[in-house]
């Protein structure tokens, strides 16, 4: 992936961060709200897991670049990025996709912290890590959450769209984007250029996402 390409990844994660700063205004973002849910959160949670399809397919082609029109098409699930990076996926060669899945131990792992200290540190991938992983059962929550509200947009469905949704979902796209940010900045530090959330280890509020 060029560098270009991770530069607007970032652009664009700033401009959806920026539409839930904004509601801070009405919400605060302690925990003690986290259940609190709204039309709002409904708009930012679509933009964010949209955005987090978007990356795990680009991810899996990297992995894969054979595989372009499978990965492109309707069909493909998260579930289905998860085969490919972690081995399960026989299509792959094995050396590549030991690679890979060598390589994602971190991001499995990956601790972010929003800036409200309400909040303990959150790993969004949390569920990816074990080898006993089972793909459809430990699909992440607010993953389901996501696919529930973009299929069934009623008001039994906008219970989904929670403030910790929400941030469980940025979590999830930024340990994705440092990911990615590995693969496509060859010197200097990985920055993330978050106004809410924190990831140790990593600089942060630089606007671009690197040395680009």
């Amino acid at each position: 992936m060029s560098q270009n390409k991770q530069s607007l990844r970032w652009d664009y994660f700033l401009l959806v961060e920026a539409d839930f700063i904004e509601t801070h205004k009405y919400v605060h973002p302690s925990i003690y709200n986290s259940k609190t849910y709204s039309l709002k959160y409904w708009q930012i949670l679509q933009c964010i897991c949209s955005e987090i399809d978007s990356t795990l397919k680009d991810i899996c082609r990297e992995i894969s670049p054979d595989m372009g029109a499978s990965i492109s098409g309707r069909n493909w699930k998260i579930s289905d990025s998860y085969d490919l990076i972690r081995n399960k996926d026989k299509t792959t060669t094995r050396k590549c996709r030991t690679e890979w899945d060598k390589k994602f131990q971190d991001i499995w792992s990956l601790q972010i912290f929003p800036s409200n200290e309400t909040w303990n540190n959150i790993q969004p991938w949390q569920a990816w890590s074990s080898q006993n992983y089972d793909k459809e059962m430990s699909i992440p929550i607010w993953w389901n959450s996501y696919n529930l509200i973009k299929h069934n947009r009623n008001d039994a469905t906008i219970k989904e769209a929670t403030l910790e949704n929400v941030i469980y979902a940025f979590c999830a796209l930024i340990a994705l984007l440092i990911d990615l940010d590995f693969s496509t900045i060859k010197k200097g530090p990985i920055f993330v250029p978050s106004n809410f959330f924190v990831v140790p280890g990593f600089p942060h509020n630089l606007v671009g996402g690197g040395s680009f």
